[in-house]
């Protein structure tokens, strides 16, 4: 994928693995430093002081101009050798879900340093107190989904000092309420950049999660109606390439779409949930070497579904639609 104009900056030159862009990083376009421009990007290699990065998340108050790129719905944290986590702040929305044309949510950052909550109600956009964790420095939400005018799903991450955090915040009519999520990564991170409502019990929420050194692994979490777990997902690009999801969609308790991306060189991920157990599903790769990845996806249940991403070439990267 042609990136030239990006440059990925971090102070630890571990992290970034195989060519591609990791999840802690922090993109400089332009003099601005925000979310990573799409996880399959190869990125020019730029070591930097603690100092610099912090000079330039300092910039980063006002929302980057649209780029032609997949952008990562949210700024992502950067890690310097310390070990200590901070965050690249703006104002952005990066989700939105409609219950009806007067009801429609709106989720992303602010430049606060916290979550970004709006709601439409037919007339005007107002914003609304989001539930940024007690011990959260920075907090984001990259996805949102309404079942109901009284119940909708907000997922993102958060920073607590030591570690980043999956954050999944609730709906019930009258305020928004964190809601307790597993974070499997650990001290390594936890993310979610998708989630899907089947209704009032029934909710997805998709992402990935570090292990020890460059290990990228998919995570998949389900709301049963009374809390949520981790439910098995497979991760084909091994303990050597990532995998990831960023996607969901979903049609019943028992039909459901995730997609994403794996490998080195990356390629799409397509994974299906049966009632059962989450398995992977083979699916078309017309960017070869040069990458190719699914961000979102749609479903009207057993008649099929659709998924739409990117996809590589030397010079540009181009949309990518599946079926």
């Amino acid at each position: 994928m042609y990136i030239n104009p990006w440059f990925c900056a971090t102070a630890d030159p571990t992290l970034v693995a195989g060519g591609r862009c990791d999840t802690e990083k922090v993109v400089v376009r332009q003099g601005v430093a925000h979310g990573l421009a799409g996880p399959g990007s190869r990125c020019r290699e730029v070591v930097v002081a603690t100092a610099i990065l912090a000079a330039l998340a300092s910039c980063a108050h006002s929302s980057p101009a649209a780029d032609s790129f997949r952008s990562r719905a949210g700024p992502a944290p950067s890690r310097n050798i310390s070990g200590l986590f901070f965050w690249s702040h703006f104002n952005r929305v990066n989700s939105l879900a409609a219950v009806s044309a007067g009801d429609i949510w709106a989720a992303g950052s602010a430049a606060t340093g916290g979550p970004l909550l709006e709601h439409w109600n037919g007339v005007a956009w107002e914003h609304v107190t989001a539930a940024s964790p007690r011990d959260a420095r920075e907090s984001l939400l990259n996805s949102v989904a309404a079942a109901t005018s009284s119940s909708a799903w907000a997922v993102g991450y958060y920073n607590n000092g030591h570690a980043i955090k999956t954050l999944i915040e609730r709906w019930n009519g009258l305020a928004w309420t964190q809601v307790p999520s597993p974070s499997p990564g650990g001290a390594h991170g936890s993310f979610l950049y998708g989630v899907a409502a089947a209704g009032p019990s029934s909710a997805w929420a998709v992402g990935y999660y570090l292990l020890s050194g460059s290990v990228v692994r998919t995570l998949i979490e389900r709301w049963n109606g009374h809390a949520w777990t981790q439910v098995p997902s497979p991760s084909p690009g091994g303990s050597h390439a990532g995998s990831e999801l960023d996607g969901v969609a979903a049609a019943g308790s028992s039909d459901a779409w995730a997609v994403g991306y794996y490998g080195r060189p990356i390629r799409p991920l397509i994974e299906r949930w049966d009632g059962h157990a989450w398995k992977y599903v083979a699916s078309p790769n017309p960017g070869g070497r040069d990458g190719g990845e699914l961000n979102a996806v749609t479903t009207a249940g057993a008649s099929g579904a659709w998924a739409a991403g990117n996809v590589g070439t030397k010079t540009v990267d181009q949309a990518l639609i599946e079926r």
